[in-house]
């Protein structure tokens, strides 16, 4: 089994998932170059409590996959990535060997709501990931929609514990796990900073997913960095009222009482942990803010009564939504039941490079390099 990894998030969520396969599966992970493809930092980042090191990763151009795999000649291919570059390389997973592998793909996180386009540039992979009771049954109708013949499978999502592992009370910090896309205006990411402050009892940490320069999943046109200085420049905050902190989300929920955001996957990590959660609500409650699934959860309130305490979600909610026991999981057997057996969508891919898939690479790189001219820029948390 080889994972094509696009990003950082994707790279945690690919290792993860490939220790959670069976012992005698053999594995690969094969970092392609990509505007967002992860500095060597912020891979050993993604690896930890994995089996990986950061010396098991390849890197690969897109035009040297083809290559790769009629090299490796996989059973599997993981597709660790965004539509856009899961399009853009179906030629090469099609034509890199005698028999086409089977084709493998989600999302390293809440995938909710389902966009169709989304759908549309995956609609030639064979089995897609979901990693929840609700998104199976919301995926497997998207990919019925577009006429696609592909299977939606279950795995609870592989970085998240089995069960809480802390006592419930495991430090004093309180940790925001920043996101690159929302809240999208800054005035909301200002208003969000000030009543967090107001509200903790103690400097709030400010996680941010990456340093400066380096990349992530989804472009960030506003950093918080730049926010916060803004901020204490108008006197507004003081100097010490924020702290910034990057590396492995799961060092900073070990010292945290509370976790704090608008929708991060951070969120799923603390409730598995057992850290109480509180998912801001200050800005409303709909797809934009990718919010609405945390409905029912009990976890969403605003920020503007904040003491620095969290909730933990509904059992029920829970169960449907991300934190099922994995032996409800059935995405090893059903990967298994289709090795061997043909792959259901070889003619779909090789049509090869969509014009869709290659203008959205075209917009990719080019998005990256207004980022890259902006030396003050820095990634943060990609949900």
């Amino acid at each position: 089994m080889v994972a094509l990894v696009e990003s950082d998030s994707f790279l945690k969520w690919a290792a993860w998932l490939l220790d959670s396969a069976p012992g005698d599966w053999r594995s690969s992970l094969v970092l392609v170059s990509y505007p967002s493809s992860p500095t060597d930092r912020q891979v050993a980042a993604a690896l930890v409590g994995t089996s990986f090191t950061v010396g098991d990763v390849r890197r690969a151009g897109v035009l040297e996959v083809r290559r790769l795999l009629s090299e490796l000649q996989p059973d599997v291919v993981l597709m660790a990535c965004t539509g856009p570059l899961i399009s853009l390389l179906g030629r090469a997973t099609a034509t890199s060997g005698r028999t086409r592998p089977l084709v493998v793909a989600g999302v390293p996180g809440v995938a909710l709501p389902v966009h169709r386009r989304a759908v549309e540039l995956r609609r030639t992979v064979d089995v897609f990931v979901a990693h929840s009771h609700v998104e199976r049954e919301h995926y497997q109708r998207a990919f019925d929609a577009v006429g696609g013949p592909t299977e939606v499978v279950l795995a609870r999502l592989p970085f998240l514990p089995t069960g809480p592992d802390l006592d419930g009370d495991g430090g004093d910090d309180v940790v925001l796990a920043t996101q690159a896309r929302v809240p999208a205006r800054p005035l909301q990411r200002s208003v969000l900073v000030q009543r967090l402050v107001a509200g903790s009892p103690v400097p709030p940490i400010l996680k941010l997913r990456s340093g400066d320069g380096e990349a992530t999943t989804h472009h960030e046109p506003f950093p918080y960095p730049e926010i916060v200085h803004d901020l204490v420049a108008d006197g507004v905050l003081g100097p010490d009222d924020v702290v910034f902190r990057d590396g492995p989300m799961s060092a900073s929920l070990r010292t945290a009482r509370c976790l704090v955001t608008v929708s991060s996957t951070a969120a799923l990590e603390a409730m598995a942990l057992g850290v109480p959660v509180l998912l801001a609500d200050d800005f409303g409650v709909d797809d934009s803010l990718i919010n609405r699934v945390f409905v029912g959860s009990g976890c969403l309130a605003p920020l503007t009564g904040f003491d620095g305490n969290g909730c933990r979600p509904d059992a029920r909610w829970a169960h449907d939504n991300y934190l099922h026991p994995r032996s409800d999981d059935d995405w090893i057997e059903r990967v298994l039941g289709r090795v061997g057996h043909g792959p259901s969508t070889g003619r779909a891919i090789e049509r090869g490079i969509t014009s869709e898939a290659a203008k959205a690479f075209v917009r990719s790189v080019a998005a990256t390099a207004r980022q890259q001219l902006r030396p003050t820029d820095q990634g943060q948390w990609a949900s």
